[in-house]
C-alpha cells in the first residue's frame, strides 16, 4: 500500500527495497516488539534477500532453475534466523520448499481468491431470483 500511495501522489516509482524498509519501520513504530517476533524477522529478511538477489535470479532462463534459485535464496537467508531461534535446521526444507512454492502460488492462492469472491457472486444471483 505504501508503494501504491507513493506512486499515486508523487508520480514516481518507489524502489522495492525502500518500500520494504518503510513497511518495516511503520510496523516497528506501531509496536517495537515486532522486531523480536520470528515471523517479522523471517518475512522481512527473506523478502530483502529475494529483492537483492532478483538480478541474479532473472538471469536464470528456465522455470525449474528459477524455482530452485528462489528456494535456495529463501532457505539460505532464513538459515541464520532459524538456527538462532531453534538451534536446528531441516535439510528437507530445500526440497519441500521447491514442492510447496508452486502449489501455493499457482493453485492455493488463486483458489482462495476465487473463493473469497464466490459469496458475493452467489448473493447477487440469489437476489436476482
Amino acid at each position: 500500500m505504501l508503494v501504491l500511495l507513493y506512486q499515486r501522489f508523487s508520480k514516481q516509482t518507489l524502489p522495492p527495497v525502500t518500500a520494504l524498509g518503510a513497511a518495516a519501520l511503520v510496523m516497528l513504530w506501531i509496536d517495537p516488539y515486532y522486531g523480536w517476533h520470528i515471523g517479522f524477522q523471517l518475512s522481512f529478511f527473506i523478502s530483502l534477500s529475494l529483492l537483492l538477489s532478483f538480478p541474479l535470479l532473472r538471469r536464470l532462463h528456465s522455470l525449474p532453475l528459477q524455482l530452485f534459485g528462489v528456494s535456495a535464496v529463501a532457505q539460505t537467508a532464513s538459515l541464520p534466523i532459524i538456527l538462532f531461534h531453534f538451534y536446528e535446521f531441516s535439510l528437507l526444507s530445500y526440497v519441500l520448499n521447491i514442492a510447496f512454492v508452486p502449489f501455493v502460488s499457482l493453485l492455493l492462492l488463486p483458489f482462495c481468491f476465487l473463493l473469497f469472491f464466490y459469496p458475493c457472486c452467489c448473493h447477487r444471483r440469489l437476489q436476482r431470483q
